[in-house]
């Protein structure tokens, strides 16, 4: 199954196919005057499969309780003129042979987007959703020298107000906010009064303060750590006429005007982009409908979505690659100058691939359950009775 001579000249390894999405993006942002890094955890679900290799629990998109799923980590780079690049990305699981920990996956990514970012002189800020409010990703993100902006989730992490301070928590620091500013963005949010959510324009208002954040340096193998303080600010984010209460952003830029305030909003509002991203990566793919297939296959099969997507939403991607070349084929496209690929096409081509896959699952399991194949069956294939 997707393996032998085809296999290889195609790279269909998940692992070579980031690597080469890596690359181009690389190259499409190498130009750029600064780099902005989305991380994105967003979860691929899968609530009606029960016997899915290495499957562990993850939220819902609605409701509370956990359904059966597969985390994934994604890391889109965005150039100053707005280009867009994925940098990372990987499918894993806590019940697959080779994971360690859900903080060691976001350490690994920052860590092989960092050594390919080694010689770039233009400043990087990653940028990441509450899910990533934790002091070991923030100094794994500083340790790369790059700043950071992170939506808070844990208030009662303890800091400084002013040098010499005591600790306090965050919310008790927070006193200090002071208004720094306004501005009007279109936002998908539910005003009071609405009976549901819609895209809309609303008046946002910023209030700004400074913090010291302890942390711990490692300076080389076998040495004793350093505590030292990082100098940081707390913005607050409301939105006019919205219920939902305030959002707390941790940034280590300078937020001494309102214009910087302005800036790390418009970062924050970033990481939406790669949300949008992996939504239309999964309607596209249609992953969170298939239920038969194994571990390896799923990633190998998100892995040339992603290609697909890459040519879709002009992340570098052309009709050269040879994954293209084989989905293009597989979805009955012609070679036209005058007729580019479409989306049509990329979703019949993944979806005739997610069917072998899903009838290689299939007869592999019943060779498991019942030693062999039914006869005819393994004729029609060409195979011994006893191949799955």
């Amino acid at each position: 199954m997707l393996t032998g001579e085809t296999t290889h000249r195609s790279d269909l390894q998940p692992d070579t196919i980031f690597a080469a999405l890596r690359e181009i993006g690389l190259s499409r942002l190498r130009e750029t005057d600064h780099l902005w890094l989305v991380l994105d955890g967003s979860d691929l679900r899968k609530p009606h499969a029960q016997c899915m290799a290495s499957l562990q629990r993850v939220r819902p998109l609605a409701g509370g309780g956990l359904v059966p799923g597969y985390p994934t980590l994604t890391i889109l780079g965005i150039g100053g003129n707005g280009t867009r690049g994925l940098l990372y990305h990987r499918l894993y699981s806590s019940q697959a042979e080779d994971f360690v920990s859900a903080p060691s996956e976001t350490r690994r990514a920052i860590r092989t987007v960092g050594d390919a970012l080694s010689d770039w002189t233009a400043p990087v800020t990653t940028i990441m959703d509450r899910g990533f409010d934790d002091q070991a990703i923030w100094e794994a993100v500083w340790a790369e020298g790059w700043h950071l902006v992170c939506r808070v989730m844990h208030t009662n992490r303890q800091v400084r107000a002013h040098p010499g301070g005591p600790l306090e928590s965050l919310d008790t620091a927070a006193r200090h906010l002071r208004a720094m500013g306004a501005l009007r963005a279109e936002m998908l949010v539910q005003k009071v009064g609405q009976a549901r959510p819609k895209r809309q324009p609303v008046t946002v208002r910023l209030r700004t303060c400074p913090v010291l954040i302890p942390t711990t340096y490692l300076p080389e193998p076998g040495e004793p750590p350093e505590h030292r303080e990082r100098a940081c600010w707390l913005v607050e984010v409301a939105l006019d006429q919205v219920a939902a209460p305030p959002w707390w952003l941790v940034t280590d830029h300078p937020v001494t005007s309102a214009e910087m305030a302005e800036t790390i909003f418009r970062m924050y509002a970033q990481r939406w982009a790669i949300e949008d991203t992996f939504k239309t990566a999964k309607e596209t793919l249609g992953l969170e409908s298939v239920q038969v297939l194994g571990y390896d296959a799923i990633r190998r099969l998100e892995a040339l979505g992603w290609v697909a997507l890459g040519y879709l939403l002009d992340l570098g991607v052309t009709l050269d690659w040879p994954q293209m070349r084989i989905l293009r084929r597989l979805g009955g496209g012609e070679d036209r100058a005058n007729r580019p690929v479409g989306k049509a096409v990329l979703l019949r081509g993944l979806q005739r691939l997610l069917d072998l896959l899903a009838t290689e699952a299939i007869l592999a399991d019943e060779v498991r359950r019942h030693g062999r194949l039914p006869p005819a069956i393994a004729a029609m294939l060409g195979r011994s009775a006893d191949d799955g």
